[in-house]
């Protein structure tokens, strides 16, 4: 793709982020200055790259966009995101990738990164999304670290795709989509009003009872394909620990609380003995159920879910 000096101009004002490094195709982190060629290369699809959102300044990390990562052909999710966006008047802008859709958001001027990551979070919530991939990853970064790039639209690759979309879905000329991005962009104080609706989730140790449930006791009768296939048949996802791992999530995403989630992981575990003779089994197991929740993106009160926020005007 050929562009003039000026939508490359604003392709990189659009999405600047860590300038001392960018990422490659394949991934991993190149050290090297981000240059105007760089961009240019990029659209060009001779050299594909992504760009690092977070930056330290004055020991504080600053991001000049956001981007939530889709992995899954499920454009009904991206568009539900997009739309809890919109309520608060908030353009975003969907594009479609190889696997699945990012949904981008654009600042004015430099923010926290916190700030970003916490909207995003918020918004995900609210369109029922789970927040799998929400760029920043990082709320915060040293002067040292990094964080996580991602990769940028419109590589002319031959392969059509990582392009924005139209509401219809269609393709939109990357002219359009530059004019459009530049003039939509949001104010940091209408990302802050989302982000600060956002409550991180309790910590599971928080909220564990010693005590199983009655749901628990009867785990065989009400667990499904879970009981069945992990009580009876053991782990089959590697080793032991990547099948307790593995049980955590599945327990999680099926609605269960962290306590009985806590419990069906002790019960595993006393059965393929991957902690169950080490002082710190408990401990384990209850970390296994943090990263659990934490990763679902659910808030929990004392063995149930929390209403998410609301986004109504």
């Amino acid at each position: 793709m050929v562009i003039g000096n000026t939508a490359l101009e604003l392709f990189i004002d659009l999405f600047r982020g860590r300038a001392d490094c960018y990422g490659s195709w394949e991934g991993g982190c190149i050290r090297r200055p981000v240059s105007p060629e760089l961009f240019r290369d990029h659209l060009a699809g001779t050299n594909q790259i992504g760009i690092y959102p977070a930056a330290n300044r004055n020991g504080i990390t600053y991001v000049r966009w956001g981007c939530t990562d889709i992995d899954v052909d499920d454009i009904d999710a991206a568009r539900r995101i997009q739309h809890a966006f919109q309520l608060k008047d908030i353009t975003t802008w969907v594009e479609k990738t190889r696997k699945g859709y990012h949904v981008w958001l654009f600042a004015t001027t430099p923010i926290e990164a916190r700030t970003m990551r916490n909207a995003y979070m918020t918004v995900h919530k609210v369109a029922d999304v789970p927040p799998i991939e929400v760029n920043p990853k990082q709320a915060t970064l040293s002067a040292t670290q990094v964080g996580n790039y991602v990769r940028l639209p419109y590589p002319n690759d031959g392969s059509g795709l990582r392009y924005i979309m139209h509401s219809d879905d269609s393709p939109m000329a990357i002219e359009d989509f530059l004019h459009d991005a530049h003039a939509a962009r949001t104010q940091p104080e209408q990302i802050e009003a989302l982000a600060v609706m956002w409550k991180e989730p309790p910590p599971a140790s928080a909220i564990i009872d010693t005590k199983p449930s009655a749901e628990v006791i009867a785990l065989e009768h009400q667990m499904g394909r879970l009981s069945r296939h992990f009580f009876r048949n053991g782990p089959s996802y590697g080793d032991r620990s990547t099948g307790l791992v593995h049980l955590a999530h599945l327990c999680i995403e099926d609605g269960l609380s962290p306590t009985d989630t806590y419990h069906v992981l002790y019960d595993a575990d006393r059965r393929w003995g991957k902690f169950d003779s080490r002082p710190d089994k408990e401990e384990q197991l209850v970390k296994m159920v943090e990263r659990a929740m934490s990763k679902s993106g659910r808030q929990w009160d004392a063995g149930s879910q929390t209403n998410g926020p609301s986004l109504s005007r």
